[in-house]
């Protein structure tokens, strides 16, 4: 009973933090963006993604991964 108490009183705060109005896309995006500056990098938004051609949801997030894998620079460590 503590147990479950204790989770509702922590869901209830989370719920209060929330912004009224806002969707959950908006929430993640405002992460999205607060997560670098809270680091000190610039935020740099994902370029658009173009799914012409996708016919199932797999094509479409293999479209966008393979988009964000053109956009992330790896520091490769070289041979060792």
């Amino acid at each position: 009973m503590k147990a479950m108490t204790r989770r509702l009183a922590r869901l209830e705060r989370v719920t209060a933090a929330i912004p009224q109005g806002a969707t959950t896309a908006q929430l993640i995006r405002e992460r999205r963006r607060h997560r670098p500056e809270a680091s000190g990098q610039p935020f740099v938004p994902p370029p658009p993604v173009d799914y012409a051609g996708c016919r199932t949801i797999a094509d479409r997030i293999r479209r966008a991964r393979q988009a964000h894998m053109k956009t992330t620079v790896r520091q490769d460590p070289g041979p060792q």
